[in-house]
């Protein structure tokens, strides 16, 4: 770097002074942008939130489920109508018995809002669930709230030999649902 000569040194200190020399009279007051802490309780207390609005279907099976399942490939987020959802592959021999593990997070859509005619109720852990048989799988569904469930679904191979896969990632991810 050039080091300034001494005929620009006066000019750097004007300016320096200069840029100091600004002030504004008057008194000063404090200002905030804070919301006021009545206002902010009230609005906290009315409304409130869904308790599924915090679960990521892509985080609720750790590295160890993953190989406890035999999940052979990546999470895949997705959405699905009125649900966000997370797709894993298992690939097995014969391709044919291979098949996914969806876990589905429906916000706004309990147990009783579940389609299908063949359903089973029973209990995963702490949660109320309903098992379902179509054409395409099994599904699991653990009730959160009366208007929203967490759903594992497996589709692929044999549905009625999918529902061990179903109820066994169940299982895994309950203790980690509200």
């Amino acid at each position: 770097m050039k080091r300034p000569t001494w005929p620009t040194m006066p000019a750097l200190l004007l300016a320096t002074l200069t840029a100091c020399a600004n002030q504004t009279t008057g008194t000063p007051t404090a200002t905030s942008d804070a919301p006021d802490p009545t206002t902010e309780s009230a609005a906290t207390s009315s409304s409130t939130a869904n308790p599924v609005d915090s679960i990521k279907p892509c985080s609720l099976l750790s590295a160890s489920d993953v190989a406890a399942l035999g999940i052979t490939g990546a999470p895949k987020p997705s959405a699905i109508k009125g649900a966000t959802s997370c797709d894993w592959r298992v690939e097995k021999q014969p391709a044919g018995d291979s098949f996914t593990i969806a876990i589905d997070v429906f916000p706004e859509r309990g147990l009783k809002d579940m389609s299908g005619s063949a359903h089973t109720s029973t209990k995963v852990g702490k949660h109320d669930a309903i098992q379902d048989i179509d054409r395409g799988g099994c599904a699991l569904a653990m009730g959160i709230t009366d208007t929203s469930r967490v759903q594992v679904y497996i589709v692929g191979g044999k549905p009625a030999d999918l529902c061990a896969v179903a109820l066994e990632t169940a299982k895994i991810i309950e203790p980690k649902l509200p």
